[in-house]
């Protein structure tokens, strides 16, 4: 979504989930309230894993922060550039993650997930998340529920 995007986008789009593959480390749904809690929690702690592993290996201080940033911002937006990861990210949860949620979570849960991450799109990206298909039913009828599909 950014071809001339600078290193600090770069590591971020990478390690911008990073704390979900630390089992002892990464937070769970239900210690949260709300779902916007739980994802600046989930944001914060990618954040601050990455940032250890910088510093670990010896990366500069400004590229860190500007990592830092990117990362504990990407659920939210807030710039061009955030705004670009956040993006990403969540076309991302539409085009591949989506059915693995789905498995995990029930139908309710999953179209509030939908619901949310919908929601933060611009309209153009709406059309692209409108125009995606799955084999699988289930998601299939969740997801034209939340875009409101024509004929639905």
């Amino acid at each position: 979504m950014e071809p001339n995007a600078d290193d600090a986008l770069k590591i971020a789009a990478l390690g911008h989930d990073i704390e979900r593959a630390i089992e002892e480390q990464k937070v769970i749904r239900k210690d949260y309230i709300s779902y916007d809690d739980f994802k600046k929690a989930h944001a914060l702690n990618s954040a601050k894993i990455l940032k250890e592993i910088m510093v670990e290996c010896n990366v500069g201080k400004e590229l860190i922060n500007d990592v830092f940033f990117l990362v504990s911002s990407h659920e939210t937006g807030g710039n061009r550039r955030v705004d670009v990861l956040r993006d990403a990210d969540t076309i991302s949860f539409f085009h591949v993650n989506l059915p693995y949620y789905s498995v995990r979570n029930d139908a309710e849960e999953t179209k509030v997930r939908c619901l949310w991450g919908y929601n933060k799109l611009s309209d153009n990206l709406k059309k692209v998340v409108a125009n995606f298909r799955y084999k699988d039913k289930e998601i299939e009828f969740i997801l034209r529920e939340v875009v409101d599909f024509p004929g639905h």
